[in-house]
């Protein structure tokens, strides 16, 4: 953890300016032991207060950085740790950089020991991001100066999309449709009356006879994505996916997601966060033609 900079405040520059209104007063009025000790009282407190501000700064560690998924463009709420050791520090703040810019995310009036602030990160869009660094900033005590220190976070803010069901159209539809299916929970020999879907041909092949799917009564949400598609259009069937899926947690279903190069199955031991997290991710496929015609 380093200073990244010491920079000043508004009322550090209008001590700055009085500082230079009483030097011209120094020099052109005959009041000269008055002006000087008003010059060096001023001096020696900027000092003092660039001073007590860094001390105010130092030695504070971050020991959490934790970040719940969110969907996209609504405000979180993450978990930052302070430990500020044996001595007392005031009014430190944090800044995050988001969407390039640096804003303040946490406030703390008083750190003494260590502490977890709740901090409040505005929407962001769909998408992994990662935190690399914070910022920590003190202006205690005079507010003359704005001390900045780096800190190291190395965060994930899994962003999933906004889970939207078009209103238009059936929840499931088309390319992400959805099916209530029984799941396979072993096989059995063909049975008088047993129709024909349900036969394990592979198995038939192998043993000789027929064999027949055993089935569970757990129904299974099947969601199946495509896409080869433009930008928009995939953040609509992203969005429904994320709405479908949102919607069987709820239901506590068991769910399966495939896509061209993802399957995703919580009966295979993906778990709800895994698929949220590749609907953050993921992208049009390269080289579509629906790509290239953008």
């Amino acid at each position: 953890m380093r200073f990244t900079r010491i920079t000043l405040t508004t009322l550090g520059l209008k001590g700055v300016l009085l500082l230079i209104v009483l030097e011209l007063a120094f020099l052109a009025t005959p009041y000269s032991n008055l002006f000087f000790t008003l010059i060096a009282y001023c001096v020696v407190l900027g000092t003092l207060g660039l001073c007590w501000s860094l001390r105010n700064a130092a030695g504070i560690t971050m020991h959490r950085c934790s970040a719940r998924p969110s969907a996209a463009h609504v405000e979180r709420q993450i978990e930052i740790g302070l430990s500020g050791g044996s001595r007392r520090r005031f009014d430190l703040a944090i800044e995050a950089e988001v969407s390039g810019s640096w804003i303040e995310i946490a406030h703390t009036p008083l750190l003494d020991g260590d502490v977890v602030l709740d901090a409040t990160v505005p929407g962001l869009p769909r998408g992994v991001h990662t935190w690399h660094r914070l910022r920590l900033v003190s202006r205690w005590p005079l507010g003359l100066f704005r001390v900045r220190r780096q800190l190291t976070a190395n965060t994930e803010l899994v962003t999933w999309p906004q889970p939207v069901h078009d209103p238009d159209e059936e929840p499931l539809h088309n390319d992400q449709e959805a099916r209530h299916q029984d799941s396979v929970a072993g096989l059995r020999p063909f049975r008088a009356g047993d129709p024909i879907s349900i036969i394990h041909w592979k198995a038939t092949a192998r043993r000789g006879e027929p064999i027949s799917r055993e089935h569970s009564s757990v129904d299974t949400l099947e969601l199946v994505l495509d896409r080869r598609c433009n930008t928009m259009e995939l953040e609509r069937r992203l969005s429904s996916a994320t709405a479908n899926i949102l919607t069987a947690i709820a239901d506590d279903r068991p769910i399966r997601l495939r896509s061209h190069d993802y399957t995703g199955d919580t009966r295979a031991g993906e778990t709800m966060d895994g698929m949220l997290r590749w609907l953050a991710g993921t992208q049009i496929l390269p080289g579509s033609k629906a790509e290239s015609s953008r």
